[in-house]
This record gives C-alpha cells, structure tokens and sequence, in this order.
C-alpha cells in the first residue's frame, strides 16, 4: 500500500522539481558550427565576438587564447564553469587553446583539427551575408555512368 502511495506521489514531486535556468546562454548568439555534436559553447554573438566556457570546478586559472597570442582570462561562476567574452573576431576559421592552470589544452566542446604543427581547437566566425560555405538543401543521390556494348 505504501508503495502505491509513493507512485502516485512521486510524479507531482518530479513536477515540482525546478528545471536548470534557461538564460545561461548570452542573448543573440548561436554555437559555433564546429562545436562537438550537443555543445552549447563556444557560442557567436552578432556583432562576432565569442564566448567560451569550459568546466573546470578546481582549476585556479583558465584563460583562453587565440594563436595570434589574444588572451582572455575567463570568470569561474558559482556552478564551476569559467566562462570569457572576446572582442570582435575577423570571419574566418581561427585557432584556439585553453589554459588551465598554466596548462594548454584543447577544448572538449569543439572539434578538433591539425595545425600549428598538431591537434588543437578550432572556431569558424561566419561572415554576414556569406552562405557559400554552409550546407544546403540540395537534392542528393548517384550520377553513375554505365556502359552497354553494342555488336552493330
């Protein structure tokens, strides 16, 4: 009997339960297009500049940085993510590392790439009014070239 009791009471408890904060994420921005499939950050803002946040609860410092030696100390919040705001940023792919405690790492949320002489992250800023490099609904399939002999 008990049990029945709890069922009925357990959905009301998971309905009560409040949801995590939707406005983590800074207005008018969308994540970058070479994010890991599912992360949020880095996140673009309209006028290009950039936003990381790395999770880090017991790093002391994190910075992070462009190859052109751009470095942006980054804010530790309450929950332990760092977080850090660029100014704006030229279009165009640009190298980045992170630091943690002195340490250059990749960034676990974006992809990875080869340059500067190994595996390092990488960011796209899009250009504005440029969409030659984004995918496109076009139609998709084979062209195939098949040859038939003729005895004629």
């Amino acid at each position: 009997m008990k049990s029945l009791w709890f069922a009925g009471l357990l959905p009301l408890l998971l309905a009560a339960t409040p949801a995590p904060a939707e406005g983590s994420k800074p207005a008018d921005t969308f994540p970058a297009s070479t994010n890991i499939r599912g992360a949020e950050y880095p996140r673009i803002h309209a006028d290009l500049r950039v936003t990381f946040r790395i999770k880090a609860p017991k790093a002391r410092k994190v910075v992070f940085g462009f190859f052109d030696n751009q470095r942006y100390p980054g804010e530790k919040g309450a929950d332990g993510f760092w977080t850090a705001t660029t100014e704006p940023q030229v279009p165009g792919f640009h190298y980045y590392r992170v630091f943690l405690d002195g340490v250059e790492v990749n960034d676990p949320a974006s992809e990875t790439f080869y340059g500067t002489g190994r595996e390092t992250s990488g960011i796209e800023i899009p250009e504005k009014g440029v969409d030659f490099y984004l995918p496109k609904d076009v139609p998709h399939g084979e062209v195939r070239e098949r040859w038939y002999y003729a005895k004629t």
